[in-house]
């Protein structure tokens, strides 16, 4: 059959099914999102089925179409403070970096930013994770903490890299002195930037840490971040379990639920979506990080 004969077969038939006084849909609108999700103590949460989650979209359910456990590499930013003030806590800070580059999988890049009066990129985005180690363990220790200007600058460093799960991973006593930036301008980047920050914040020896105000400011600061972009805020101690703090932060980026749906809405229109846990037993569960797939 010559293909004009086809068309003409196909626009005939479907011009009958209209006079019918039956609606033809057809609807090829698939929309996927990625989703990692974290029972309350923050452990993430790989062995759900797609009964267990919910679709709503503008309001409506959506019936959930596709549906697969997904891991794929990883860019983790390493930014690490090195100011005179983390001295009294900087062996747990170098534990929990050595326990973070354990927890990486083979493809996963990372990088090293260390920071105190300026912010320095000591090792690229790379698999070597090794090199980190040992850049960390070469690191002097300056004055002044210019954590938020770090903080920007590892955001925007991250941006270049076209891997799709970032994740930022700060290791500082917040305690910000003499940066350019306000901590609102970091706030709005980092939602902008859409990249989860986890934040290791320990009490150093600084003047803002030494009063409990102080130190609760600088927590205050620590949650929004986490808020904004998805992260976490952890406050580590010397009895820590920097193994399965590692495995929090790490796991949540590195595996990640794929639904697919049937939308509504043309690909050239927004839609509000929520995806939420379904069923009593469920509602524990946490959605922490919530994105579509382009």
């Amino acid at each position: 059959m010559k293909p004009l004969g086809f068309f003409a077969i196909l626009l005939l038939a479907l011009f009958a099914f209209s006079l019918s006084g039956q609606d033809l849909v057809i609807d090829v609108n698939l929309r996927m999102l990625d989703v990692s999700v974290q029972d309350e103590s923050g452990e993430p949460v790989l062995d759900l089925t797609a009964d267990d989650f919910e679709v709503i979209e503008n309001g409506q359910p959506r019936s959930i179409k596709h549906f697969s456990l997904e891991t794929e590499p990883v860019a983790a930013g390493l930014l690490v403070d090195t100011s005179s003030s983390i001295r009294p806590v900087k062996k747990n800070l170098d534990r929990a970096v050595r326990e973070i580059l354990r927890k990486l999988h083979r493809d996963d890049q990372a990088f090293l930013i260390t920071f105190a009066g300026t912010d320095k990129l000591r090792v690229d985005l790379t698999t070597t994770h090794v090199d980190i180690l040992e850049a960390i363990r070469s690191a002097k220790q300056g004055f002044g903490t210019r954590v938020y200007d770090a903080i920007l600058n590892s955001l925007r460093y991250l941006s270049t890299n076209g891997v799709k799960r970032k994740v930022l991973i700060v290791l500082t006593d917040g305690a910000d002195h003499y940066s350019n930036h306000s901590f609102d301008q970091v706030l709005q980047s980092a939602a902008f930037y859409a990249v989860p920050i986890y934040i290791l914040g320990y009490v150093g020896d600084d003047s803002r840490t030494w009063s409990e105000e102080g130190r609760r400011d600088i927590r205050d600061q620590f949650e929004q971040l986490a808020r904004a972009t998805g992260g976490k805020t952890f406050l580590p101690e010397d009895s820590t379990d920097f193994s399965s703090v590692a495995k929090q932060i790490l796991q949540t980026v590195q595996y990640a639920y794929r639904l697919g749906f049937y939308s509504s809405e043309s690909f050239t229109e927004s839609s509000d979506v929520v995806v939420k846990p379904r069923g009593g037993g469920l509602r524990r569960l946490v959605i922490r990080n919530s994105r579509p797939i382009s």
